[in-house]
């Protein structure tokens, strides 16, 4: 499935960061993932976490046949029956709903040592808004923060709101 204009696996800056600064989860994820998804562009590669990586590498769903299920346990993902071009990604939040992606490239990968196969998908975006987190000094996500918190008392008819 790959053509002349998709680029080249180890120039990928996923797959770079993925093999370099996430070795650990790269050795694992040859010996039991079914699927690592490589997006082809990151809008900026500094964000990348480990959360985000492991969003990205997929087993075999325990429970459905042709579905496979994010190493952080947050997203599903299933190749598309009808042609194999995309793949339809469900995150695990309940009415959440389903997103599509194209795929780009598709790698079979057999390891005649571990007796394991697996697949690489190049895809045309991340599963994920990786822009979404930020990282702090010590590597670890920094979420953006969520709406004020509130709090309210109700004390003899009077409700008192505290920020």
């Amino acid at each position: 499935m790959a053509s002349s204009d998709t680029p080249v696996l180890e120039e990928l800056i996923f797959y770079q960061q993925l093999t370099s600064n996430y070795s650990d989860l790269y050795t694992q994820a040859q010996e039991i993932c079914s699927i690592i998804v490589i997006p082809q562009h990151l809008s900026n590669p500094c964000l990348l976490t480990r959360d985000a990586i492991e969003s990205h590498l997929f087993r075999p769903s325990p429970c459905y046949l042709r579905k496979h299920i994010s190493w952080n346990d947050k997203y599903e993902i299933e190749l598309d029956n009808n042609n194999n071009r995309t793949i339809r990604v469900f995150y695990k939040k309940a009415g959440a709903g389903e997103k599509r992606i194209k795929i780009l490239s598709q790698e079979d990968v057999r390891d005649s040592i571990r007796q394991h196969t697996y697949k690489i998908l190049i895809v045309e975006q991340p599963i994920i808004d990786i822009n979404r987190f930020k990282k702090s000094p010590n590597g670890l996500p920094i979420r953006p923060p969520n709406k004020p918190s509130t709090s309210s008392v109700k004390f003899n008819n009077f409700l008192f709101v505290q920020e």
